[in-house]
């Protein structure tokens, strides 16, 4: 288990205000998401690129280490970003080279069979790559290093299909390493993750397993008299015509009432991950714990 303890900071020029709480099951992927910059800032705390900063980021159960402090478990994070990591005149085949010569772990063939996969030059510079097959090789080879904990900042691929492509090598490679991977986004849809965050104003507004997202999530429209004859249900918007409504909602739909709606010209569809998490940011999820339809 990884902690976040109370790791907070400000800094009043560049607009920091964190202030976070948090527990991290290992053997997951945990996508941090949303418009907050401190989410940045965390992480960079968390690969212990920054300083000048409060509280602490520890791993254990009973008795808790220090991540940051702790030589050996400090040993064991990889840290991906665009802005660190690399020199950009580095030849990719260098750079891997350099990888390898630094983490004894390092998955020379995973990484050959991405490059590979990808079509990747390896005798390019990693300044002379798209953004896109730079950002790839940067996060493959922090995934070859087999470490403990994989932190896999500004993951940006813009091309879908490459997106999707390399979620996939993530997902298959979580499966079989089971490290614990943190990733920040500015994309939604193409993420592999097991659970969101999703952070406001340096603190975690919203955390939930995708398992959970899958079934609560959702879009409801129809009759206005069948929609409200399901009670309790905890909805984050509602848009009628006075006819017809047209409700989102996060929580359970039972057996029962999906019957009931489907049998009465409803409609029920997934929300999809990038609006639930706009909706949040703009604390239509806050109202989920006030609001109720009264049947």
């Amino acid at each position: 288990m990884y902690t976040i303890d109370n790791i907070n900071k400000k800094r009043r020029l560049k607009k920091i205000d964190l202030d976070c709480n948090l527990e991290i099951e290992e053997g997951y992927t945990y996508f941090f998401a949303g418009h907050d910059k401190n989410i940045a800032e965390l992480f960079d705390i968390l690969g212990s690129f920054t300083t000048k900063y409060k509280g602490d980021f520890l791993n254990g159960v009973d008795e808790k280490k220090s991540v940051l402090d702790d030589p050996d478990l400090k040993s064991q994070v990889a840290f991906s970003t665009f802005l660190q990591d690399y020199n950009s005149s580095m030849k990719v085949k260098k750079y891997l080279k350099l990888k390898k010569k630094l983490n004894a772990n390092f998955d020379e063939q995973f990484m050959n069979s991405v490059i590979k996969d990808f079509a990747i030059d390896d005798y390019a510079k990693l300044s002379d790559l798209k953004d896109d097959y730079c950002n790839i090789v940067l996060m493959a080879s922090a995934l070859a290093t087999n470490k403990k904990l994989i932190i896999l900042k500004n993951f940006d691929i813009s091309d879908k299909k490459l997106s999707l492509q390399f979620m996939d090598v993530l997902k298959n490679r979580q499966e079989v390493i089971r490290n614990t991977i943190l990733i920040t986004a500015p994309i939604v849809e193409e993420v592999f993750f097991d659970n969101l965050i999703v952070m406001k104003n340096g603190r975690v507004e919203f955390t939930d397993t995708k398992h959970n997202i899958i079934s609560k999530a959702h879009i409801i429209r129809g009759p206005k008299e069948t929609i409200e004859a399901v009670n309790y249900k905890k909805i984050m918007t509602r848009n009628s015509d006075g006819i017809e409504d047209e409700i989102k909602i996060y929580d359970d739909i039972t057996e029962g009432q999906y019957d009931l709606l489907q049998n009465n010209g409803c409609s029920i569809e997934p929300l999809p991950v990038d609006e639930l998490i706009t909706m949040i940011e703009e604390g239509e999820y806050e109202k989920t714990f006030r609001t109720e339809i009264v049947g």
